[in-house]
C-alpha cells in the first residue's frame, strides 16, 4: 500500500478512537451525575422527585453515547471502504454520510447491545 493511503487510514481511526473515547468519557460522566443525584435524594424531603429527576440525565447521556456509536459506526465503514479501494482510485474523501442506513443510524446504534450503557 502506498504511504499516503496509511496515513488516511491512519487519519480514519483517529476519528473512530476519539468517538469511542467521547463515548466512554459520556459514561463516565453519566455515571457520575447520577450518583451525586441520587446522594442527594437521600438528604432531600422529595426523594421521589429527586430520583426522578436523575432519570433525564440517563436518557440525555444514553442519547449522546448512541450518536457518538452511530458516528464510529459510520467512520469504520469509510475504514473498511478506504481499505478495500485500489490505491489509484483513493480520492482521500472522509464524508461518512454515503454510509448512513441499515446499522447506520442513530436510533438503531442507540438501541443495539453496545449502545445500552445503563
Amino acid at each position: 500500500m502506498n504511504e499516503n493511503i496509511h496515513k488516511h487510514l491512519d487519519l480514519i481511526m483517529s476519528v473512530i478512537n476519539r468517538m469511542a473515547g467521547n463515548s466512554f468519557k459520556l459514561k463516565g460522566w453519566s455515571m457520575t451525575l447520577v450518583a451525586a443525584l441520587i446522594a442527594l435524594s437521600i438528604t432531600v424531603d422529595e426523594k421521589i422527585a429527586t430520583m426522578a429527576i436523575s432519570l433525564i440525565p440517563i436518557f440525555v447521556f444514553w442519547g449522546l453515547d448512541g450518536y457518538y456509536l452511530f458516528q464510529e459506526r459510520l467512520f469504520r465503514d469509510v475504514y473498511k471502504e478506504t481499505s478495500r479501494t485500489d490505491n489509484d482510485a483513493i480520492n482521500y474523501d472522509m464524508n461518512p454520510n454515503s454510509h448512513i442506513g441499515g446499522r447506520n443510524t442513530w436510533l438503531r446504534s442507540t438501541f443495539s447491545k453496545t449502545g445500552v450503557f445503563i
